[in-house]
């Protein structure tokens, strides 16, 4: 991991804390809950799969809890690994899901190309507008048809940067390397089905949490499955889908930022553009994860 410049601490008062009760009661419950899964279905993984970019801070979660609980087992501790990807547009993904029947584990075997989409458009328009009002809405269909080429573009940098790491990993670990997914929350698992998809493999995924409207997958499970009607929401944020450091002030923290506009929405380098508030954030997050990651590893048996 890329570290940030350390900054000059002088007389300060004390940095008010990013993670909420809230917050600690989730990555707390739901990273023992992943980590228990994990170690049940397949012992320490070789590789841990951390989806770019909201996904980040929980390298400062887990590492040290795989480290302390690998020094424990007395193997190795996995790489982590941060993988991007672009979630598809909704055309495609309805497209897809629809083939697939809604079903997670079938997606990245439904084999689909940007004229099947676009045929697929080009039916719903007309069912919806009628032949006589197609030719109208052509130009508002132009823009679903580059977005479908965007996706389908964007998929094959992804293959081929997968294709990269994969055999790197098998150079290191053999033929069939143990490879996990962690993501912090799960909905529609969409960016864990492109990873999949990119890879070509049914990667096993786990996320720190979910609720009952989640989607539902043999090969994802959730550290802790929040049951909204009975449980508290983030006082932050007023949700049970959102930790408080994708939020608000708190935003420009460790890759939270989804949107290319936001700060650290892409990996640490020299050229973002940092300020010295935001440096300060990161530095305290990644503290706050790793104080919680370290405990992960002793609940553990």
């Amino acid at each position: 991991m890329e570290k940030l410049p350390e900054m000059k601490s002088g007389p300060s008062e004390k940095p008010e804390p990013i993670l909420n009760d809230w917050d600690r009661k989730i990555l707390t419950e739901g990273g023992e809950g992943v980590m228990k899964k994990i170690i049940e279905d397949q012992g320490i993984p070789n590789v841990v799969i951390l989806p770019e970019t909201s996904a980040r801070p929980l390298y400062y979660l887990f590492n040290p809890s795989f480290k302390k609980l690998s020094q424990k087992m007395k193997v190795e501790p996995p790489r982590f690994v941060f993988f991007n990807v672009s979630n598809p547009d909704s055309y495609t993904h309805i497209f897809e899901n629809t083939k697939a029947n809604w079903e997670d584990d079938n997606v990245i075997d439904v084999k689909t190309s940007p004229k099947d989409v676009k045929d697929y458009i080009d039916k719903i328009f007309i069912e919806v507008y009628g032949l006589e009002d197609f030719e109208v809405k052509k130009k508002e269909m132009e823009g679903e048809r580059h977005r479908v080429d965007e996706t389908f573009l964007k998929r094959s940098v992804e293959r081929k940067h997968a294709k990269e790491l994969l055999q790197n990993i098998k150079e290191k670990y053999g033929e069939n390397p143990k490879i996990v997914i962690i993501d912090d929350f799960l909905l529609q698992a969409r960016a864990v089905n492109e990873i999949r998809r990119a890879f070509n493999l049914k990667i096993p995924s786990y996320s720190v949490f979910s609720t009952e409207d989640s989607s539902n997958s043999k090969n994802t499970r959730s550290g802790l499955e929040i049951f909204t009607k009975e449980y508290e929401e983030n006082p932050i944020n007023k949700t049970h889908t959102r930790l408080s450091f994708g939020y608000g002030k708190f935003k420009p923290t460790v890759g939270v930022a989804k949107d290319k506009k936001q700060p650290l929405s892409t990996p640490l380098s020299k050229t973002e553009n940092f300020t010295q508030e935001d440096q300060k954030k990161i530095i305290q997050l990644r503290k706050e994860m790793e104080e919680l990651g370290n405990k992960l590893a002793d609940s553990i048996n």
